[in-house]
């Protein structure tokens, strides 16, 4: 109940493997690749195509395409770049050729001169990009730099990119150089990274899939690679949800689905933890302890009418100042508003130290403990979850002489998560856009949903209690993760169907989540 999302090198196996080991002839994919192209170009109902084609195999679809559409009835303009084209885009090249030949009645011509291919695509109202594919890694180079900004600056015309956009690096989503910005793109298989992370969305449009022939095992077998992943579907979450939510057999009593611990908040930030503990409320937890200093007592007890509050005088307290609430807990979530005073990373520790369950570790809990990773490495099991946004990851994969000081085989969210997560051995939410889900032998998860609305002050404080709530109906810390996560971008997308996305902050996500919870039921 997922789909594959590979990087370039992923996706390029996976051809190989199809092509070499199973015997699927190149030209077959090439075709088949082409045929779905070809019918989502047709949608468009254009009068007059231009196919800019390079001599990779990307520039071998983009040939299939100018072929079918010419049979159609379309006038087809085709650029090939000048170079010895690879053997399967050689065979259709040849084919198109015979194709425009005069005595065929077909509108189709053949450029190599880029100036001359642009002065004929000028009333195109379709352009297809088959520039370059997924092996780019370099910045482009002329001609195609001139072609690409060519082709953003026709505003008249719809951009359709095969596999992914020209100069987008499929791994990352990086522009090199410069990139095309399409309306759509289709993409060959699968979801490559590239299409979800750093400049990918703004860059892909929509994102078609089409099957091209690849055994969908093929590509399965490759989402553990670098730079690949998962991405969830909904019915994923909605079976996770129904094994352990409120309508599960288990849940007898309020015990059997928590306590979750909050501990957290500060004179400065007293809401915090408030936000946290009826985010786990609202997503399941039976029981939540909210533990903040006493200073804010009064504020939190006002927002927290029915649900216990416990509160420490000075520094945060041992476990064992909970009594049995400690030994009920089934999660425990750190950090929200707590502060960043050197004072607390002791106390802090001694906390993670004693208790055995899973944990959340958001916010300042992040800061407090990025000087210690090693101490964290020796401490998190597996059943640790950190959820940092950009600059705390930063924060947490500087330091030098550690293990957390190494870099990443490749730049990007996903490389990011699953260097952190193997650095430390914990559960990485990395926040973003996409937020990625990483953990020590798993394939990292690219959550699809969620949209800029819910990129507001207190969100995470949110995300991190509804994380608590999962971890404390028996979730798996990684399934926890990537189902709180999953929902949370759910409220943000049920929220902009009928407000503007600005207007959204986090005691909005509060307010939506039971309605959304209940399209997963």
């Amino acid at each position: 109940m997922f789909d594959p999302v590979l990087g370039g090198t992923a996706m390029r196996e996976a051809d190989h493997h199809t092509s070499q080991e199973l015997g699927v002839p190149v030209a077959a994919l090439m075709e088949c690749a082409g045929r779905a192209a070809a019918t989502v170009v047709q949608r468009h109902n254009p009068n007059h195509v231009g196919i800019l084609c390079g001599t990779g195999n990307n520039g071998g679809d983009g040939l299939v395409v100018a072929r079918l559409l010419a049979e159609r009835g379309i006038l087809v303009d085709v650029y090939l770049k000048e170079g010895n084209p690879t053997p399967p885009s050689d065979v259709n090249l040849g084919l198109l050729e015979r194709w425009a030949a005069p005595d065929t009645g077909l509108d189709v011509r053949i450029h190599r001169n880029p100036e001359r291919a642009m002065q004929h695509m000028a009333t195109c109202d379709v352009l297809v990009d088959a520039l370059l594919g997924t092996g780019l890694e370099n910045d482009v180079r002329e001609p195609f730099a001139t072609l690409v900004r060519w082709m953003n600056d026709r505003r008249d015309a719809v951009r359709i990119a095969l596999d992914i956009p020209s100069g987008l690096s499929a791994s990352t989503g990086e522009a090199l150089g410069v990139a095309v910005k399409a309306h759509e793109t289709v993409s060959f298989a699968c979801w490559k990274t590239g299409h979800i992370t750093g400049q990918g969305p703004a860059h892909c449009g929509r994102v078609r899939i089409a099957d091209i022939g690849i055994p969908r095992w093929v590509l399965d077998g490759r989402v553990d690679a670098p730079q690949s992943g998962i991405r969830p579907r909904r019915e994923a979450i909605a079976a996770l949800l129904s094994a352990h939510g409120k309508g599960a057999a288990a849940r007898t009593h309020k015990y059997a689905t928590g306590p979750t611990v909050v501990l957290g908040g500060s004179a400065a930030y007293p809401g915090a933890p408030v936000l946290t503990g009826r985010a786990a409320a609202r997503m399941g937890s039976g029981y939540v302890i909210t533990w903040c200093p006493e200073e804010i007592r009064p504020h939190v007890l006002s927002q927290h009418a029915d649900m216990p509050v416990a509160t420490w005088k000075r520094d945060v307290p041992a476990l064992t100042d909970l009594g049995s609430h400690a030994a009920k807990a089934r999660s425990l979530v750190v950090g929200p508003g707590l502060g960043r005073e050197d004072r607390l990373v002791s106390p802090l520790k001694h906390i993670l130290e004693e208790f055995s369950g899973p944990v959340v570790i958001d916010a300042d809990a992040l800061v407090l403990l990025s000087g210690e990773p090693s101490w964290i490495r020796a401490h998190a099991r597996s059943n640790w979850i950190l959820t940092p946004h950009g600059g705390e990851f930063a924060r947490l994969m500087k330091h030098p002489g550690t293990e957390t000081s190494r870099s990443s085989d490749a730049s990007g969210p996903v490389a990011g998560a699953r260097a952190l997560s193997d650095a430390l051995d914990v559960i990485t939410v990395l926040k973003g856009w996409p937020t990625v889900v990483a953990a020590p032998g798993r394939a990292p998860a690219l959550n699809p949903t969620g949209n800029p609305a819910a990129a507001t002050a207190g969100s995470g404080d949110v995300l991190a209690g509804m994380i608590g709530a999962c971890l404390a109906q028996g979730m798996e810390p990684f399934d926890a993760a990537m189902t709180a996560i999953h929902v949370a971008g759910s409220c943000a997308d049920q929220w902009v169907k009928t407000r503007d996305a600005r207007s959204m902050n986090a005691s909005d996500i509060l307010d939506i989540l039971p309605a959304v919870l209940t399209e997963y039921l």
